[in-house]
């Protein structure tokens, strides 16, 4: 052979050599990224990098039957402890209990940055969170009830006007004898509430699934970006790609969410808005929002009414036991902004302005019940619309109503005045949020 042979037979084999490496590397990466970096269409927190948080967040999807509660999550799920509650270890005393919905677990947070753990932070207290997206009064009750197995000085639940009245009077009518006991004399409750779900299906938050999808197929069209959709379609490195917006022209995840909910409130302005101002951008869907808020519904009136019952029956049941007993009222990102932004609502449409004036009578309704009980209740809108009118990011770009870490920090706020008025803690209220 001779020495010209020689040296292409050696590039040829140093190129094959490389050539197997890099895809043996590249077979490598794939699995490990199969195995250890789960990645969905939804773009759910904003560290997602994080595995542990990742995990947390595809946990939710996963919940089990239970008698008591409807649903939960199973022990041990991926961030959260051995009761199925998002802590770092089951304990048996602690200082506080949180009860709550997905604003008090912490959707688009990591563990540390929901408002439960943050007040624990700021107090020094062991504050114990009992929170699943999805529940509502009915079961905050019982996991208050439960709360007293873990000798607490005080309880502390987080009331969300965005949905928890809707949820309560179909969790009460509509789940067969779990909650027969809270239902009231009220006609027509069932029909309302299926009249309620046709009301919500235009405006859902869901439906930006599906419109984000659509997008995705609409850009996969492009000549350009069809090698790495086939890519992402069939690898784990090519859906890290996707999700974290390293295709050439294509938007990650979570900026496919803005764009599609975006155009969709540019397209029904009647029940959407881009808010866009002080350096703060997001989309108010105040048209879902109103409706699960719409006191002409006999089944929000039933929700309401229910909740009140609740709230007085646990916060008796709570003082036989010497358990202080303390309500955060959660507003909607809508809400926020109204309050913090006068001059916006004022030329808003109408749909907007009515959702505020009907979540503030609501609001004015569950005061008037918390007094009469001599309840403390605190109200999370005035830190939220004072952060908000500085400038301060609190929620995501697209049109999901669930704070980022900045707002949680805002409601742990609340929660510390809540336990200030109950004598219970350390820290400052006037502390602002980190």
């Amino acid at each position: 052979m001779s020495p010209m042979m020689r040296r292409v037979m050696s590039l040829l084999a140093n190129l094959l050599l490389l050539a197997v490496s890099l895809l043996g590397g590249l077979y490598g990466a794939e699995l490990l990224a199969r195995r250890y970096i789960p990645v969905s269409f939804v773009s759910a927190t904003e560290e997602q990098a994080q595995k542990d948080e990742n995990a947390a967040h595809n946990a939710l999807g996963v919940k089990i039957a239970d008698p008591r509660l409807l649903f939960r999550l199973a022990p041990n799920v991926p961030g959260h402890d051995s009761r199925g509650f998002r802590n770092a270890t089951a304990l048996d005393q602690a200082d506080v209990v949180v009860v709550g919905d997905s604003q008090t677990w912490g959707i688009n947070a990591p563990r540390d940055r929901s408002w439960p753990a943050d007040l624990g932070a700021r107090t020094g207290l062991s504050v114990y969170s009992m929170a699943l997206g999805g529940w509502a009064p009915p079961q905050y009750a019982v996991l208050a009830e439960d709360a007293i197995a873990l000798r607490p000085k005080a309880v502390l639940m987080g009331v969300y006007f965005g949905n928890d009245f809707a949820e309560t009077c179909s969790y009460v009518y509509r789940n067969g004898a779990t909650y027969a006991g809270l239902r009231g004399s009220a006609e027509g409750v069932i029909a309302s509430s299926q009249e309620l779900d046709r009301r919500l299906e235009r405006y859902s938050e869901m439906s930006r699934d599906s419109l984000a999808k659509k997008k995705y197929q609409e850009l996969a069209l492009d000549p350009r970006r069809r090698l790495w959709v086939w890519l992402a379609g069939r690898f784990q490195l090519g859906r890290l790609a996707r999700e974290y917006g390293l295709i050439p022209g294509q938007p990650s995840t979570a900026e496919l969410y803005t764009l599609v909910t975006r155009e969709w409130a540019e397209q029904n302005s009647e029940a959407g808005l881009v808010y866009d101002r002080g350096g703060v951008s997001t989309v108010l869907n105040f048209g879902y929002r109103l409706a699960v808020m719409d006191r002409s519904s006999t089944c929000v009136q039933e929700g309401i009414r229910i909740s009140k019952v609740l709230l007085s029956e646990t916060k008796a049941k709570l003082a036989a036991q010497g358990i202080g007993f303390g309500v955060v009222f959660i507003p909607t990102k809508e809400m926020v902004y109204a309050e913090a932004d006068p001059a916006m609502l004022a030329k808003a449409p109408e749909m907007l302005r009515a959702l505020a004036r009907e979540e503030t009578a609501i609001k004015r309704d569950l005061e008037q019940t918390c007094a009469g009980q001599s309840m403390v209740c605190v109200d999370a809108l005035p830190y939220l619309a004072e952060r908000a009118r500085a400038g301060e990011v609190l929620y995501r770009q697209d049109s999901d109503g669930h704070p980022e870490s900045a707002g949680y920090a805002v409601l742990a706020q609340a929660g510390l005045a809540a336990l200030s008025r109950l004598g219970i803690g350390g820290g400052d209220v006037r502390k602002s949020a980190r």
